[in-house]
């Protein structure tokens, strides 16, 4: 028997390293955690979209954070970067 891998990589995103399931489950706790903490919509992707250690990823954040600046909710936003923000994720 062969051990398996490390884990699950997402699809790549705009020909950037993957995001995994790691980069996910991160960006979702610190999400959770500024957004309990009273912190802004907003200013919570910003953050993110800046701390991300991953280019393609943060460049979803960042254009998710212009989205809903622009009037678009949060689900609305997500989904238009499917390939990261399965429908799962988004309800």
């Amino acid at each position: 028997m062969k051990p398996k891998g490390g884990g699950f990589t997402m699809p790549r995103l705009g020909g950037g390293s993957p995001a995994t399931t790691k980069d996910l489950a991160i960006f979702t706790r610190q999400f959770a955690t500024m957004i309990s903490a009273g912190l802004p919509l907003v200013q919570c992707l910003d953050i993110l979209a800046k701390q991300s250690s991953k280019p393609a990823f943060g460049r979803i954040i960042a254009e998710v954070t212009r989205e809903v600046e622009s009037g678009s909710t949060l689900a609305d936003a997500l989904g238009k970067h499917k390939v990261v923000f399965d429908d799962l994720f988004r309800n």
